[in-house]
């Protein structure tokens, strides 16, 4: 499989499905297509991610998806190394793939797939998602957890307080960042969009909230942004 180990798939849990699409539609052009668990996602031409609803009581989130050959493999790490598999074992998922929803020892969750042919091999573009961060309060920890569940290395740095993953060839696949106590854990998603500013003050009109942008010297520009509904993504310029 051509994507073992990157993200894939980015599923968007909500109570509200008709009005986080059309928000998201609004801010980032998406499209959406009916599937049997709620829309596909549509950028540029194809899928790349879906909104489903949640159970009440479990707050918005997006949920990033990791490609794998063996999601049971990586599910039985992930438990090993003290996640939770929250359906108890993976599950198929008509078209889709055999999933496994996941939360990580620090309760940031994601989810390992083995993908069917719903779940193209991801190719970045414009509205489209291309880089994950984890904000964990231990990102050794976290090194250690998902380098035995998707065998990526972490390149962290002299402090421990942050790095990237990889794949054995080297490829990027994620952020690490030591977060303090108080600030937003778990996985945050990055867009990429034409105009950071552009998207910040519309998102602001159409009932989110967005953080002042951050410049990465050679990377682009950046801005958190949280829907009306309280998940968050990063809409990313590149440089």
């Amino acid at each position: 499989m051509g994507f073992d180990g990157r993200f894939a798939w980015h599923e968007l849990r909500t109570g509200d499905v008709e009005a986080d699409t059309r928000f998201y539609g609004d801010l980032l052009g998406w499209t959406f297509a009916p599937n049997p668990a709620g829309v596909t996602i549509l950028a540029g031409g194809g899928p790349i991610g879906g909104v489903s609803p949640v159970k009440p009581g479990v707050p918005v989130h997006w949920n990033a998806v990791v490609a794998c050959a063996d999601v049971d493999g990586a599910a039985a790490a992930a438990r090993a190394g003290g996640g939770v598999i929250t359906t108890g074992e993976p599950v198929e998922m008509p078209g889709m793939g055999r999933i496994a929803p996941i939360l990580d020892p620090d309760k940031a969750i994601f989810a390992a797939i083995t993908p069917g042919p719903g779940v193209p091999e991801p190719s970045p573009r414009t509205g489209a998602f291309v880089w994950e961060r984890l904000r964990t309060p231990d990102p050794a920890a976290a090194a250690t957890f998902y380098g035995a569940a998707f065998g990526w290395t972490a390149r962290l740095s002299d402090d421990a307080s942050g790095g990237v993953f990889e794949l054995p060839d080297g490829t990027r696949v994620a952020e690490v960042l030591r977060t303090p106590p108080g600030a937003p854990m778990g996985w945050l998603p990055f867009v990429l969009v034409d105009d950071v500013d552009a998207v910040r003050a519309y998102a602001a009109q159409l009932g989110g909230t967005a953080d002042e942008p951050v410049t990465v010297a050679g990377i682009g520009r950046f801005s958190v942004i949280t829907d009306p509904k309280g998940a968050m993504f990063a809409a990313h310029q590149a440089a």
